[in-house]
């Protein structure tokens, strides 16, 4: 891996001032919501994300009012029979969620297959479920997801970088770069 070229698309301090703007537009959203805000993230890739993201909006004003929960679960793809992937879900505990307004935070979104499973199990149990990724990869979407936070958007190739790997390789990177494939 060691080989690989990396190009920085955007800064560590890009990215840093992009998750206030996120989190005050997310605060701004969520205030009225009381005791019913969790934030809800996948592991691994989403984990630096959804963590600064959490402490920008819990330090902003009004922020520790909705700043109840950050939660984590694992999503796990896998071929399924037939040309569907399968989403194997672990650590997800909807009575803890009943009826809560949830943010699902994604490092990343490609072919929305992932996502798209994760909020058809929610949708029937929580008040509400909004989507918010670190960077939209526009292209070969196969599954339609409504987001409604974006952090950055790239059309093609492997982005990597805070939290986002290619086995593993760059997950540490304080930036976004992206390989070509």
């Amino acid at each position: 891996m060691s080989e690989m070229q990396v190009k920085v698309l955007f800064s560590a301090q890009e990215i840093q001032q992009r998750i206030k703007e996120l989190a005050r537009d997310i605060c701004l959203y969520y205030q009225d919501t009381g005791n019913d805000f969790r934030l809800l993230y996948l592991e691994k890739g989403a984990r630096i994300f959804a963590l600064r993201l959490y402490q920008e909006i819990c330090g902003l004003e009004g922020g520790l009012d909705i700043c109840k929960g950050i939660m984590s679960i694992t999503a796990k793809r896998t071929n399924g029979a037939g040309f569907m992937d399968e989403v194997s879900l672990s650590g997800l505990n909807l009575d803890k969620l009943r009826d809560k307004h949830i943010l699902l935070v994604e490092d990343i979104i490609d072919q929305g297959i992932t996502l798209h499973t994760v909020i058809k199990r929610l949708e029937n149990v929580v008040s509400s479920v909004k989507v918010c990724v670190l960077v939209n990869k526009t292209q070969d979407r196969k599954k339609t997801v409504r987001l409604d936070y974006v952090g950055f958007c790239v059309s093609g190739g492997w982005a990597l970088g805070l939290g986002m790997d290619i086995e593993e390789y760059g997950r540490n990177l304080p930036y976004i770069g992206l390989v070509d494939t």
